[in-house]
């Protein structure tokens, strides 16, 4: 696969990470104190000394469930040589287990080719209702069994955060399916530590470590390396960028087949108005 969807894909795993740890029994309470909390926040991703690409994610939690919205595009010289941009969104509802996803949505534009993702959920399981295009021997399908109890990237990336913001910790794994392909994620906590200012992230301070090392497991497209099918290792950091928001990741590094060594920074983030954020059931346009 290109290596744009490569670096999609290993950082949504980055952001991924612990997502289906044992959380306390009122993520409401731990994740949203008052009736609605809500945040948005942006990355940028830098590799060969280049900013390549960025990304704008959204975030909405009340007592009753979450949804969460992410875009991505490529920038500067990569994105005029490989222009790719693709936008999701999640929305879900709590439960003694920690999330149970109803709907998510994808559509992206990579290589003059539209891609178009809906899945909802039945029972705990995803129920792919559009694929575009289909896998028609392009994409390996991946078996019913395999696909049962996963969950979908951003359910697992508002799990993860209230993971951490309940145990402080990130030990656990999961395993996610978009439609295409089935990941099974790992982390650890490796502690706390200081985040010196840089170049290339505004975050100074103390933050909770994560590493983690995620394989895709099956949905390889017929084209695909051998990298795609080897685990890949990474690490997050975790801080309170907001008073009374939850900790978000700042700093995300990890591996990818044509860069080698990429990492994503969180540049800005800011408490926002539930309404400005994508509403359920909303129509996702990159």
């Amino acid at each position: 696969m290109a290596a744009i969807m490569r670096l999609h894909t290993a950082l949504a795993a980055a952001l991924v990470l612990a997502g289906s740890a044992a959380p306390a029994a009122t993520p409401a309470v731990a994740l949203a104190p008052g009736p609605v909390q809500a945040v948005r926040f942006t990355y940028e991703v830098h590799a060969i000394g280049l900013t390549v690409a960025q990304i704008e994610a959204t975030m909405v939690l009340d007592p009753s469930g979450y949804r969460a919205t992410m875009a991505y595009h490529t920038v500067g010289l990569y994105g005029a040589l490989k222009p790719a941009r693709s936008a999701t969104q999640s929305q879900g509802r709590w439960t003694a287990d920690g999330v149970a996803p109803v709907r998510y949505a994808s559509t992206a534009r990579l290589h003059s080719e539209d891609r178009h993702v809906l899945i909802s959920y039945r029972d705990g399981n995803p129920d792919v209702q559009t694929l575009l295009p289909p896998n028609a021997g392009r994409w390996e399908p991946v078996a019913p069994a395999m696909q049962a109890h996963t969950i979908d990237d951003l359910s697992a990336i508002v799990l993860l955060i209230h993971h951490v913001v309940t145990t402080g910790t990130c030990n656990a794994a999961t395993r996610t399916f978009d439609g295409r392909r089935l990941t099974a994620i790992e982390a650890t906590t490796v502690g706390d530590q200081q985040l010196p200012r840089g170049a290339d992230s505004p975050y100074v301070g103390n933050a909770l470590r994560c590493s983690f090392q995620g394989q895709q497991l099956a949905g390889f497209e017929n084209n695909d390396s051998p990298f795609a099918r080897k685990p890949h290792d990474g690490s997050a950091w975790f801080a309170q960028v907001l008073p009374g928001a939850p900790s978000l990741p700042v700093r995300i590094s990890f591996a990818t087949r044509w860069f080698g060594a990429a990492v994503a920074v969180m540049t800005h983030a800011e408490l926002i108005a539930p309404g400005a954020a994508a509403a359920p059931g909303a129509a996702v346009t990159p």
